[in-house]
């Protein structure tokens, strides 16, 4: 679904110059740390009209706060810029940006810096946020922007509002959208064309479902309640689509990861979901079981591979132990044993390794890491120095000196 290349903050959009010319461009988001309350800043030397500003302040930037909010993530502002106008340029047109053809991807780009996923670089969006209820309307020059996307070879996918979606509002004239009726037609061959209704709609296409898992995991609220996701306005369902299911997301990225031997990555993925446990002080109730279970189907030849062990980081393993009640020992006992590959489950026509092995592996790594804790360098950062800082920080309030004198 998704592209190899993709960036977190930045989406691509068409654009129609006057008279008659196309452009696919793109536009950056940034989150704004001290804005003093300005929801919206547009930055760089392209100009937004003001009437398309006070439109992303008032209708996309709440669509974004309403998606966010039950996760748990505070509103934010933002700033962006307008980049890659080559066409103004050749045209030696003094270019300002209008009309609602940025908005979809403005709400990608500020969801994706946001909540922390990325946006596909081969895909470019185009349409109007119409409701902060997040429905689509579709807007002027789709057939001129799918010939701009269609003549760029880094754009794959064009995804915009539908006309369908414009029954009641009629944006666009009947000539007009049987003009991109057409359009679609004769450039779905070299794109793939994709018309969507809202952001519940839009949201899957953008974010894998890997994606999805670690960004639940980066933001906080991978363990956030359901819903039902077929009920609700379109904000509410993209939210659902964000909240339900990460931890069966996460697994089966775990094991795509495992299946193409990319062990780094699955360590990857493994690291993240310790962060996420360790920021919230809690131990994840038997995971150290699901780790055994994962590696129990795993494909026999996968694990004897070079690489592969130990799939959790002995200092994660260490990390999510202190976090254990003493109900979780045996589960903390299966963890260390299944990161070395033991799983105290033997695979059909597969004789188990001894245990003595894998236990001499394990309490190897162990002590290795431990040691590696004590090294005198540690000692001195960890200990002696923070006694040599107190001692300097202290003052007595009786001193004694002895004054020799030679006889």
């Amino acid at each position: 679904m998704n592209s190899e290349s993709a960036v977190v903050g930045q989406a691509k959009f068409g654009l129609v110059i006057p008279p008659g010319h196309s452009a696919i461009t793109s536009i950056h988001v940034r989150q704004r740390k001290d804005s003093s309350g300005q929801r919206i800043a547009v930055i760089g030397a392209v100009q937004v009209d003001q009437a398309s500003v006070d439109h992303i302040r008032d209708i996309i930037i709440p669509v974004i706060d309403r998606v966010c909010q039950p996760l748990g993530i505070n509103p934010s502002d933002y700033e962006m810029s307008v980049k890659g106008i080559s066409a103004a340029a050749l045209h030696g047109l003094d270019f300002t940006v209008s009309g609602h053809s940025l908005d979809l991807a403005f709400l990608m780009a500020a969801l994706s810096v946001t909540l922390n996923f990325p946006i596909p670089e081969d895909t470019v969006f185009t349409g109007q946020v119409a409701t902060v209820d997040g429905h689509f309307l579709p807007v002027k020059g789709i057939p001129e922007k799918l010939n701009a996307a269609s003549t760029d070879p880094s754009i794959k996918r064009f995804i915009f509002a539908g006309v369908d979606a414009d029954a009641s509002a009629k944006q666009l004239s009947p000539g007009e959208t049987d003009k991109v009726r057409r359009a679609v037609i004769e450039y779905q061959d070299r794109l793939d064309i994709i018309a969507v209704r809202d952001i519940s709609e839009l949201l899957p296409l953008v974010a894998s479902e890997e994606e999805l898992s670690l960004a639940s995991l980066r933001s906080g609220y991978f363990e956030g309640e359901s819903g039902n996701p077929t009920f609700g306005s379109p904000v509410e369902k993209a939210t659902m689509h964000l909240v339900q299911g990460n931890d069966l997301r996460f697994w089966t990225a775990e094991e795509g990861s495992l299946l193409k031997s990319d062990f780094k990555k699955a360590r990857e993925l493994f690291h993240v979901f310790v962060e996420y446990f360790a920021g919230i002080r809690a131990y994840p109730s038997g995971f150290g079981d699901r780790l055994s279970q994962l590696i129990a189907s795993m494909p026999p030849y996968t694990k004897r591979k070079p690489g592969i062990w130990p799939l959790v980081e002995m200092k994660d393993c260490l990390s999510l132990s202190q976090l254990a009640a003493e109900s979780d020992y045996p589960d903390v006992r299966s963890l260390y044993r299944a990161s070395f590959g033991d799983t105290g489950r033997p695979s059909p026509g597969v004789e188990p390794e001894a245990p003595s092995k894998i236990a001499g592996t394990v309490t190897t790594a162990l002590l290795k890491h431990l040691i590696d804790e004590l090294s005198a360098e540690s000692i001195a950062r960890n200990l002696l120095l923070p006694i040599d800082t107190a001692r300097a920080g202290y003052v007595s309030d009786r001193v004694t000196v002895e004054i020799l004198r030679s006889s």
